[in-house]
């Protein structure tokens, strides 16, 4: 069923576009073609108004079907764009900035760094200390690779070396140190947080009083050996989509059976969407 689905990938290609995949026929379709000419698009959002967001290293583009409006945005070289139960629009850079956007000025105002207000949790120290390691500096340690939003409106962040939880209700930070299962995504789906490892499938279950991310069950193995950057997870039939930093498109499918549905050698896949 899912060869049947029209999913919108971001693209690292040639000419840095958005494009369209139809998967019964492997095709690829620009549909976007003037948001920061010749930028790297990053990640994908669609709002309840039809309004298209996509995020890339100079800005944000916002298109509504006919019009594309630019935001300048100082993202830097990746960034996620993540929405809330209530409609709120986030931006999170790779480097810790975080930013929303305002509508009553139509334009994205900045919050708080990741890295500075989450200082004083143990993840965070370790990742400073690693950061200015200049042997171990090379593991990128202090980089957000991706955000995701749970059903309670808390903030989640995933890093080289684990897991950062912030609570807007307690003003609160959690860490997990996670560094051994080579996590390089996440994402959550209801009360479910699947956490993309390099080798491995992992999903952790959450719960509006028990913030944790502690008891890890592996879910399947991976032998791709490639970063996971992006993932969609479809609720109609239950495949799960992710997409690789250098080998493609995959489906884990509700028989738990693995496939490969788009190669695309040396293009990061940045954002799936149905």
């Amino acid at each position: 069923m899912y060869k049947r689905f029209i999913l919108f990938l971001v693209c690292l290609v040639t000419c840095h576009t958005v494009l369209l995949a139809q998967l019964n026929t492997r095709n690829f379709y620009p549909i976007l073609s003037n948001a920061y000419q010749d930028r790297q698009a990053f990640s994908i959002l669609e709002t309840d108004d039809g309004f298209m967001w996509f995020v890339n290293d100079y800005g944000v583009s916002r298109y509504d079907g006919n019009q594309i409006k630019n935001y300048r945005v100082d993202v830097g070289w990746r960034a996620f764009l993540k929405k809330n139960s209530n409609g709120d629009i986030y931006v999170c850079s790779a480097n810790g900035k975080f930013f929303k956007y305002n509508e009553l000025k139509d334009d994205f105002e900045k919050i708080f760094n990741v890295f500075l207000v989450s200082s004083t949790s143990k993840l965070s120290a370790n990742i400073k200390r690693i950061n200015n390691d200049l042997q171990k500096n090379t593991r990128r340690a202090k980089e957000i690779t991706a955000v995701d939003i749970d059903k309670w409106g808390r903030l989640w962040f995933s890093t080289y070396l684990g897991i950062l939880c912030y609570n807007p209700e307690k003003n609160e930070w959690i860490d997990y140190d996670h560094e051994d299962l080579n996590i390089t995504h996440l994402m959550l789906v209801n009360e479910k947080m699947y956490l993309f490892g390099k080798n491995a499938i992992y999903t952790v279950k959450l719960s509006q009083a028990n913030q944790t991310a502690n008891k890890i069950k592996k879910e399947v193995n991976l032998f791709t050996n490639d970063e996971i950057i992006s993932s969609f997870y479809d609720a109609d039939n239950g495949n799960l989509y992710w997409g690789a930093f250098n080998k493609g498109l995959f489906v884990l499918n509700n028989k738990n059976e693995i496939k490969q549905l788009i190669s695309i050698s040396n293009s990061p896949v940045r954002s799936i969407k149905k």
